[in-house]
Protein backbone atom coordinates (compact mmCIF):
# COMPACT_ATOMS: atom_id res chain seq x y z
CA UNK A 1 0.00 0.00 0.00
CA UNK A 2 2.93 2.43 0.71
CA UNK A 3 4.63 1.56 -2.28
CA UNK A 4 1.50 2.80 -4.45
CA UNK A 5 0.89 6.04 -2.42
CA UNK A 6 4.74 6.86 -2.96
CA UNK A 7 3.62 5.84 -6.96
CA UNK A 8 0.99 7.98 -7.13
CA UNK A 9 2.84 10.89 -5.57
CA UNK A 10 5.34 10.60 -7.96
CA UNK A 11 2.89 10.11 -10.76
CA UNK A 12 1.20 13.32 -9.19
CA UNK A 13 4.56 15.33 -8.77
CA UNK A 14 5.68 14.71 -12.83
CA UNK A 15 2.42 15.90 -14.24
CA UNK A 16 3.09 18.95 -11.88
CA UNK A 17 6.09 20.05 -13.16
CA UNK A 18 5.66 19.33 -16.81
CA UNK A 19 2.71 21.61 -16.25
CA UNK A 20 0.11 18.93 -17.23
CA UNK A 21 -3.21 21.20 -17.80
CA UNK A 22 -5.60 19.01 -16.78
CA UNK A 23 -4.63 18.14 -12.99
CA UNK A 24 -7.04 19.70 -10.68
CA UNK A 25 -6.25 22.31 -8.14
CA UNK A 26 -5.96 19.87 -5.45
CA UNK A 27 -3.49 17.69 -7.10
CA UNK A 28 -1.60 20.83 -7.83
CA UNK A 29 -1.28 21.33 -4.21
CA UNK A 30 -0.65 17.74 -2.61
CA UNK A 31 2.13 17.83 -5.89
CA UNK A 32 3.71 21.16 -4.76
CA UNK A 33 3.58 20.48 -0.95
CA UNK A 34 4.91 16.75 -1.91
CA UNK A 35 7.78 18.36 -3.50
CA UNK A 36 9.08 20.72 -0.70
CA UNK A 37 7.31 19.84 2.26
CA UNK A 38 11.11 19.93 3.87
CA UNK A 39 11.97 23.33 1.83
CA UNK A 40 10.59 26.73 3.25
CA UNK A 41 9.91 29.16 0.53
CA UNK A 42 8.96 33.06 0.75
CA UNK A 43 7.46 33.45 -2.36
CA UNK A 44 7.44 37.10 -4.20
CA UNK A 45 6.80 36.75 -8.00
CA UNK A 46 6.21 34.08 -10.67
CA UNK A 47 9.14 32.29 -10.58
CA UNK A 48 11.51 33.83 -7.44
CA UNK A 49 11.53 33.68 -3.79
CA UNK A 50 12.09 36.23 -1.59
CA UNK A 51 14.59 33.29 0.44
CA UNK A 52 14.68 29.63 0.24
CA UNK A 53 15.39 27.25 3.51
CA UNK A 54 16.43 24.10 3.96
CA UNK A 55 18.30 22.14 6.50
CA UNK A 56 19.23 24.91 8.70
CA UNK A 57 20.66 27.20 5.90
CA UNK A 58 19.15 30.19 4.08
CA UNK A 59 19.63 31.22 0.48
CA UNK A 60 18.96 34.90 -0.50
CA UNK A 61 19.35 37.46 -3.27
CA UNK A 62 19.28 40.98 -2.46
CA UNK A 63 19.23 43.79 -4.69
CA UNK A 64 19.37 47.74 -4.17
CA UNK A 65 15.56 48.03 -3.61
CA UNK A 66 14.36 51.65 -3.45
CA UNK A 67 16.89 53.06 -5.84
CA UNK A 68 16.03 55.68 -8.30
CA UNK A 69 18.41 55.61 -11.17
CA UNK A 70 20.70 58.16 -9.85
CA UNK A 71 23.05 56.27 -7.41
CA UNK A 72 26.59 55.69 -7.16
CA UNK A 73 27.67 52.06 -6.12
CA UNK A 74 28.05 52.92 -2.82
CA UNK A 75 24.69 54.48 -2.66
CA UNK A 76 23.33 51.14 -4.32
CA UNK A 77 25.47 48.47 -1.95
CA UNK A 78 24.19 50.51 1.14
CA UNK A 79 20.54 49.92 -0.21
CA UNK A 80 21.10 46.41 -1.15
CA UNK A 81 22.98 45.41 1.86
CA UNK A 82 19.37 47.32 3.66
CA UNK A 83 17.28 44.61 1.54
CA UNK A 84 19.65 42.22 2.07
CA UNK A 85 19.06 42.63 6.06
CA UNK A 86 15.28 42.53 5.76
CA UNK A 87 15.64 38.78 3.41
CA UNK A 88 18.04 38.00 6.08
CA UNK A 89 15.33 38.92 8.87
CA UNK A 90 12.16 37.24 7.18
CA UNK A 91 14.24 34.08 7.13
CA UNK A 92 15.11 33.92 10.18
CA UNK A 93 18.87 34.98 10.73
CA UNK A 94 20.86 37.72 10.14
CA UNK A 95 24.31 39.13 8.72
CA UNK A 96 26.38 37.62 11.54
CA UNK A 97 25.68 33.78 10.05
CA UNK A 98 26.59 34.71 6.57
CA UNK A 99 28.48 31.95 5.29
CA UNK A 100 28.97 32.98 1.38
CA UNK A 101 28.25 36.16 -0.66
CA UNK A 102 28.65 36.51 -4.19
CA UNK A 103 28.93 40.04 -4.95
CA UNK A 104 28.09 40.68 -8.78
CA UNK A 105 28.91 44.39 -10.09
CA UNK A 106 27.87 46.03 -13.36
CA UNK A 107 31.24 47.64 -13.37
CA UNK A 108 34.47 45.58 -11.65
CA UNK A 109 36.10 48.94 -11.54
CA UNK A 110 33.77 49.81 -8.87
CA UNK A 111 34.73 47.01 -6.54
CA UNK A 112 37.12 49.58 -3.88
CA UNK A 113 33.67 51.80 -3.92
CA UNK A 114 31.57 48.93 -2.84
CA UNK A 115 34.04 47.43 -0.58
CA UNK A 116 34.62 49.81 1.89
CA UNK A 117 30.09 49.81 2.10
CA UNK A 118 30.76 46.38 2.47
CA UNK A 119 33.52 45.87 5.41
CA UNK A 120 31.81 48.62 7.19
CA UNK A 121 28.27 46.47 6.98
CA UNK A 122 29.83 43.19 7.70
CA UNK A 123 30.28 42.65 11.67
CA UNK A 124 34.01 42.07 13.01
CA UNK A 125 34.75 38.64 13.54
CA UNK A 126 31.64 37.65 10.92
CA UNK A 127 33.26 37.97 7.88
CA UNK A 128 32.00 35.45 5.23
CA UNK A 129 33.54 33.71 2.67
CA UNK A 130 33.01 35.99 -0.55
CA UNK A 131 34.00 36.61 -4.31
CA UNK A 132 33.20 39.53 -6.55
CA UNK A 133 32.12 38.99 -10.08
CA UNK A 134 31.32 41.73 -12.97
CA UNK A 135 28.04 41.31 -14.81
CA UNK A 136 25.55 42.47 -16.51
CA UNK A 137 22.68 43.36 -14.39
CA UNK A 138 19.10 44.03 -14.97
CA UNK A 139 17.36 47.16 -14.40
CA UNK A 140 19.93 49.55 -13.99
CA UNK A 141 21.11 47.64 -11.13
CA UNK A 142 24.93 48.49 -10.14
CA UNK A 143 25.35 46.03 -7.46
CA UNK A 144 23.38 42.41 -6.29
CA UNK A 145 24.01 40.23 -3.33
CA UNK A 146 23.52 36.72 -3.09
CA UNK A 147 24.69 34.75 0.03
CA UNK A 148 23.91 31.38 2.21
CA UNK A 149 23.73 31.87 5.71
CA UNK A 150 23.00 29.52 8.24
CA UNK A 151 20.00 29.48 10.70
CA UNK A 152 20.18 29.94 14.50
CA UNK A 153 20.19 26.58 16.07
CA UNK A 154 16.97 27.35 17.90
CA UNK A 155 15.33 27.90 14.38
CA UNK A 156 16.29 24.89 12.64
CA UNK A 157 13.76 22.68 11.96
Amino acid sequence: MLSGLVASRSLVQRAFSSGYPRLSPVLRAVAHASCTSDILRERIAPGRSRYVNYNGLVWTVAIPAGKTGGETVAEQTKLTLADLDTRLAAAGTNKSRILDATVFLSDITTKDEMDRIWVEWVPEGCEPSRIILGAHLAHGFLVEVKVTAALPETKMQ
